[in-house]
Formats: C-alpha cells, structure tokens, sequence
C-alpha cells in the first residue's frame, strides 16, 4: 500500500471565497460527495462550509507554510516503510472549526477522527485534523500527518479498534513511530495503568472516551466518569512504549 496527498487547501479556499449561503453550501456539497449524496469523493468532510472568514485566514497561513508538501514529504517517507498490497490511501487535510460555535467540539470530533474514522477509512482516505484554536508550524504538520497514517496502516493490520486494549494498541502503535522522552511512572499514572488493567476488555465507548479524555471532557459531554485525570491514555500508550517492547493486550 502507499499514501498519496490529495491537495483540498486550495479547493477550499475557493469555496471560503463564496458568500457565506446556499450557493457556498452547496458548492461544498457537490466537491464533497460528487453529487452523489450516497459516497465520499474527497476528503473534507471535517471543514465548516459556512465558515466565518477568521478560518479562511488560517487556511491561508497553512498554505504559506506549504502545509501539502511539507505533508507530502512525510507520506514519501512512510511509503519508504511500507509492503503488500497496491491499495492507495489518498490523504487531505482538513482544518477543523473548534471556535465556530456548536460546529466542532474538539474533544468529541477529536475522539472520532482518532478512533472512529470508518466512513473516510472505507473510501481509501485517511483526513488529518489540525485546529482553528491550536498554532499550526511545519513541526506539528509533521507529526499530524504521521499519526493519522499510522493509525490507518493499523486499522489496516488489525482492523477497527473495539475493546479498551484495542485502542491503546493503537496508541502505542502511533508512539512507536516518534522519536519522544521517556514516560516515567508515577501516582497517577499507576491508577491509571491499574484502571486499564480492570477494564481492557471492556468496549463500553463512555469508559474509552474518558480514559482517553479525562472526567473534564466527559463532564462536558454528560458522559459517565471515571476518575481520570489530567494523565490520560494518551500518556499512558506513551508510557508502556517507555518501558516495554511488547504491546499490550
């Protein structure tokens, strides 16, 4: 398999230059899905299309920092690193609204681009998100783009996570391939490990979406909490790669 760029920055900018409306919307709708509201003909299912022009400017700033080929060359890289089939995943970029308002919570949009990609997976996509309320640079283009492509040739393996351990294998899976400090134990973080032990197989999504996130954002979405913390899967996915070479079942 190989990954290959599918430049959306400029598409979207044309249509961020429409009057916010039905004529932009649907302008979207038709770059979307082809016309045919039954499949995905490009990936950008995650923009706003009634944006206000605050996301346009961001766009704008991804191209001057050549977001698409700094994320271009990262996809060589990986290619370099990859056997078997000739299946093609095409890749693009989405810049995600998280100011706009109801449009994109970014924990729960978060959890779903990491965790819940089927619909983009089964079109040979693979969409890395970056945020309106984060500092986008070629370092963070970088790594976004490596830790979605990772997580597609898992999902590729191993198929869709379901259990807790699932989706902590593919965390560390995703961890392995950057060169990050060591993770050093401590009280939280082996409440944590403990709390992953009891529930590994456990494929209640409430309990996946908190460890993962936190009460915080499990508060937000008035989802049931489970004592986590500031330390969440995410360290801990880091942490097991820290200390052990084996993943964890």
């Amino acid at each position: 398999m190989k990954f290959e760029l599918f430049p959306v920055l400029s598409l979207m900018e044309k249509i961020y230059h429409l009057p916010i409306g039905q004529d932009r919307f649907r302008a979207y709708l038709k770059m979307l899905n082809g016309g045919n509201k039954d499949i995905l003909a490009a990936p950008v299912g995650a923009y706003n299309p009634m944006a206000k022009e605050v996301v346009l400017h961001k766009l704008l700033k991804m191209k001057e920092l050549g977001a698409e080929d700094v994320a271009s060359n990262v996809l060589l890289a990986i290619n370099d690193k990859l056997e078997g089939s000739e299946k093609v995943i095409k890749v693009g970029l989405n810049l995600v609204d998280d100011l706009g308002g109801s449009w994109s919570n970014k924990f729960q949009t978060k959890f779903e681009s990491i965790f819940k990609f089927n619909g983009v997976f089964n079109y040979d996509f693979c969409t890395p998100y970056f945020w309106m309320s984060e500092e986008i640079t070629e370092n963070l283009i970088r790594k976004r783009t490596m830790a979605y492509a990772w997580r597609t040739v898992f999902w590729l393996q191993n198929g869709k996570p379901q259990t807790l351990a699932d989706h902590l294998n593919q965390e560390v899976f995703v961890s392995e391939k950057f060169e990050e400090e060591k993770v050093e134990i401590s009280e939280e973080l082996e409440k944590l490990k403990l709390f992953f032990d009891k529930n590994k197989q456990s494929t209640d999504l409430d309990l996946i979406f908190n460890f993962f996130f936190g009460d915080r954002a499990s508060v937000e979405f008035g989802y049931a909490t489970f004592g986590v913390g500031e330390l969440t899967g995410f360290d801990l996915a880091r942490f097991v790669l820290s200390n052990s070479s084996s993943i964890v079942y």
